[in-house]
């Protein structure tokens, strides 16, 4: 278990038994903070008036205009997936940046359950959602958790569908290093279509753009690998997952860097350093989606993003 996150998990299990008046955590109104114990070090240094590795007061900036958040993308950013009770990091992040710059913040979460690569281009073709896009000052993009392997049958892998688990290993376990290089090659094309995409809705003007990238919540899951793939074969099928999971973000964050993005890393969080690890209690009730800690965990890898492009 990190060390970082101990403290916050009294918090976070308090969130989940529906005490969030009492945490400050329950809205995001011009009242409501999220409660210091919950958020890292940058975030709770920024909610208490200084900024990280200072003591003394932050300059803050009181504008007429409010600061438009905008978030894109899959079930990840959707925190009814995970817990039913909790406050999401897109609610989370609203009411960091509403402390730290002093201006309103208008949220817009156009994410999406099933919210796959093909999916999010599509979405990102009406009007509507161009035009909000367009206009925002910080957008957040979380990508890549609905497009785990054995991918589409369409695919260069040519997997079918898992309808189980170990039909999920299986197909892990049939493919191979040429097929995953072909498929990420062509993800990588359709991840540059919507990182393009949100880059050129921007017009210039300055944004704070974030690639969340995507964790691995099957590595280290005993439903996964200790009920569903036979003992002999569940390293063979650990390595090829951490294997993909690991090139994956690598070949969405240098995309999404060509684009102007920040890269939030959130799999270093959810896997560590190595992507071998699982820390249970980051994972809700699904034990795939983020928990009530998991969303104050990738609220404190947004806190420690520079906005002051925008501020």
């Amino acid at each position: 278990m990190s060390r970082r996150l101990l403290p916050r998990l009294a918090s976070a299990a308090a969130c989940v038994l529906g005490l969030l008046p009492l945490l400050g955590c329950s809205a995001i109104g011009t009242t409501a903070r999220p409660s210091p114990t919950a958020l890292g070090p940058v975030a709770t240094a920024a909610l208490a008036g200084a900024a990280p590795g200072r003591t003394d007061p932050a300059p803050r900036m009181t504008l007429a205009d409010p600061l438009r958040l905008v978030v894109l993308g899959d079930s990840v950013a959707l925190a009814t997936a995970g817990c039913d009770h909790c406050l999401g990091f897109d609610r989370q992040y609203a009411t960091y940046l509403r402390t730290v710059t002093g201006r309103s913040v208008l949220l817009d979460n156009l994410a999406l359950p099933q919210g796959d690569v093909a999916g999010l281009r599509l979405a990102l073709t009406s009007d509507e959602r161009e035009a909000i896009v367009a206009t925002a000052d910080i957008v957040v993009v979380s990508v890549g958790f609905d497009d785990g392997p054995p991918w589409r049958p369409g695919d260069p892998c040519r997997a079918r569908p898992p309808g189980s688990v170990r039909e999920w290993a299986a197909a892990m376990r049939r493919l191979t290093p040429g097929c995953v290089a072909d498929t990420l090659s062509r993800y990588a094309a359709e991840l540059d279509g919507v990182y393009a995409t949100v880059e050129r809705l921007a017009a210039g003007h300055p944004q704070v753009r974030v690639a969340l990238g995507t964790y691995n919540p099957r590595v280290g899951n005993p439903d996964v690998l200790g009920r569903s793939v036979p003992a002999g074969e569940r390293e063979a099928v650990m390595a090829t997952s951490v294997a993909i999971a690991m090139e994956w973000n690598r070949m969405d964050c240098a995309t999404a860097r060509r684009h102007g993005f920040v890269c939030a890393d959130i799999w270093r969080a959810f896997n560590g350093a190595d992507g071998r690890e699982q820390l249970r209690y980051l994972y809700g009730r699904d034990g795939l989606h983020p928990s009530a800690t998991g969303q104050l965990e990738i609220t404190e890898r947004l806190a420690a993003i520079d906005i002051s492009t925008v501020r």
